[in-house]
């Protein structure tokens, strides 16, 4: 027998962040995709997700990303962070475990596609007051 498929029409929600705005939708059960508008001069949190791996189309704008892999928290002088200025076009993929934060050269929008949407970060830096969770 024929397993029966769909499509289907959803909503997405909106949230103002500190460093702009937020819209995200879900998709399957493990995907969600995001838009992320980052304002200019404003920076995300420096984070790592534990189990939830990212990645970001730049749709619009400069950003730079500062990346590390799975070590660098631990050992930051054998596995220092890169930095990276991303044009539109540019992709970046993060996996589980690797910490990264944005900084907006411009006014940016960055389109997130991830999975495990309620993976709580893991914050080492935020420019907000934020709870920080590790160092």
């Amino acid at each position: 027998m024929r397993e029966t498929k769909s499509t289907w029409v959803m909503r997405s929600s909106t949230s103002e962040e500190p460093w702009g705005t937020e819209v995200t939708w879900g998709c399957f059960p493990h995907i969600h995709g995001r838009l992320l508008r980052i304002s200019a001069g404003k920076r995300t949190s420096l984070k790592l997700y534990p189990t939830k791996d990212e990645f970001f189309f730049v749709l619009k704008g400069d950003v730079e990303v500062q990346r590390g892999d799975a070590m660098t928290i631990e050992d930051p002088a054998e596995h220092p962070y890169c930095f990276d200025v991303l044009h539109p076009g540019a992709v970046l993929a993060v996996q589980s475990e690797c910490p990264y934060r944005f900084k907006a050269l411009t006014d940016v929008e960055l389109i997130e596609v991830g999975s495990k949407l309620h993976d709580a970060p893991v914050r080492f830096a935020d420019d907000f007051g934020r709870v920080i969770d590790a160092l």
